[in-house]
């Protein structure tokens, strides 16, 4: 048995190399292309497919996505390539909580002067949620 391991050992070390290489081999292009494609469709931006990586392009339509929802929903925009979309979803965010604060409450609350938690948890906001 003892000298099984090192055997054993060998064939775990090779079947996890030749699967990293055949991780990094991956052909994305049609991912790519896809994602180019909807963009496209979907928000009249063209973009490169063959040049941008999929995490690139995957990236730019969430922007689009959230930049598009935002715009409709709250009528507010922002401009998808120069702003994250972390900061694009925590806007958002804070603009629904702002909105069930006021509805709530019925006076008006400024999304951009409060960060999410505290329009979950100043004053007399905290006992809405």
């Amino acid at each position: 048995m003892i000298a099984m391991r090192p055997i054993l050992i060998f064939a775990l070390v090779v079947a996890l190399c030749s699967s990293a290489s055949a991780q990094s081999s991956f052909d994305d292009s049609l991912m790519r292309r896809d994602v180019a494609s909807r963009v496209a469709r979907d928000h009249g931006v063209k973009m490169d497919w063959q040049q941008k990586s999929l995490m690139q392009l995957m990236d730019a339509e969430a922007r689009l996505n959230t930049t598009k929802r935002i715009r409709d929903e709250y009528g507010v925009s922002f401009d998808w390539q120069k702003i994250t979309l972390t900061v694009l979803m925590d806007a958002e965010a804070r603009m629904g909580t702002a909105r069930r604060v006021s509805q709530a409450t019925n006076k008006p609350v400024d999304w951009k002067q409060y960060t999410l938690i505290q329009l979950f948890t100043t004053g007399h906001f905290s006992n809405l949620f």
